[in-house]
């Protein structure tokens, strides 16, 4: 699991803007995630599969973070 700081950095709006692309089952999903500094890709993964989760509970799914695949990141710039 993640610190509760990169939890924080994750779920609100900071400076770097990253959209993260990850595959779960047959289809994709698309997350946001917000940090207060640069991330790579192996930083952003557990951030993005975070917010994933989170959504698809929202959705009343059951999702585990081994059921994500990375398929890709673009930096979306600075807000």
């Amino acid at each position: 699991m993640t610190s509760q700081s990169q939890r924080s950095s994750a779920m609100m709006p900071g400076k770097h803007w990253y959209s993260y692309v990850l595959s779960r089952k047959c289809c994709r999903i698309t997350t946001n995630v917000y940090t207060d500094r640069t991330l790579t890709g192996e930083e952003l993964l557990p951030l993005a599969i975070e917010i994933a989760i989170v959504h698809a509970r929202a959705l009343g799914e059951i999702a585990l973070p081994d059921e994500y695949a990375p398929v890709g990141y673009k930096y979306r710039g600075t807000l």
